[in-house]
């Protein structure tokens, strides 16, 4: 979706957002804090200039 852009850690959230789980639930998988998981959203949100889950959902659409 954005090679090169996103640590691979965050393709990894990019990936589990896209499964539909919550930072909390993608915390519980990854054996990391909620708030650490928000932090990834919100550094993935950045660097794709996007402000929502909704946006991410429509780029993933688009590359499709």
């Amino acid at each position: 979706m954005a090679p090169g852009k996103l640590t691979d850690r965050e393709a990894e959230i990019v990936e589990m957002m896209l499964k539909g789980h919550s930072a909390k639930s993608m915390a519980r998988v990854l054996g990391i804090e909620a708030g650490t998981a928000a932090n990834h959203k919100r550094n993935i949100y950045a660097k794709l200039d996007i402000h929502s889950q909704a946006q991410l959902f429509d780029m993933f659409l688009r590359t499709l």
